[in-house]
């Protein structure tokens, strides 16, 4: 009987000690669930953010390719300006040099007058040119300074406002070349 009675004991305390090691089992078991819902949600943060990262960096990327574009034609407008400026400065040089011709060989008067005056035309239209130059190098200045802001600040300025401001530079060249011409 008492054997039996020890035997119960025993088997009481070692159930017990499974109910706890059962009980401890199943709190852990909880707790690593909890701990993987929490990684999960941490890592699809994570995916989001990157996500986000990596859209922003391609809208970048493309204002950057843009603006490079934006430059290089602006470039190329200069050169073009530049190559007319030569044209013309040819041109003017020519005209000169048939002016003196034209003085030496004793013309008439009026023939010299309407030569001065094709000179003088010429003249303006140097003056006008070298102005359109000058706008085209504002813009092409306005140019670099908003990708200088976009690297340095990853800021976009307002393209409306620099557009505005170089309509505003090319009115006033155009209505200077104009008092010119008259003038």
């Amino acid at each position: 009987m008492e054997t039996s009675k020890i035997g119960e004991k025993s088997l009481l305390l070692s159930q017990n000690s499974i109910g706890e090691q059962i009980k401890e089992l199943e709190e852990n078991q909880q707790k690593r669930k909890d701990e993987y819902c929490k990684l999960v949600s941490e890592h699809n943060e994570i995916k989001m953010h990157y996500s986000n990262l990596k859209d922003k960096l391609q809208q970048k990327t493309a204002q950057c390719v843009q603006l490079g574009t934006d430059v290089q034609n602006q470039k190329n407008l200069l050169d073009q300006m530049h190559q007319q400026v030569e044209t013309c400065e040819l041109q003017l040089q020519q005209l000169s040099n048939n002016s003196q011709a034209l003085l030496r060989s004793s013309m008439t008067d009026s023939k010299i007058s309407q030569l001065n005056e094709s000179v003088r035309q010429s003249q303006v239209d140097f003056q006008v040119m070298q102005l359109t130059n000058e706008v085209i190098q504002v813009s092409q200045q306005i140019q670099v300074e908003k990708i200088n802001l976009t690297n340095e600040k990853g800021i976009m300025k307002d393209d409306k406002t620099i557009f505005y401001v170089q309509i505003g530079i090319m009115i006033v060249c155009f209505a200077v070349g104009i008092w010119v011409a008259k003038r």
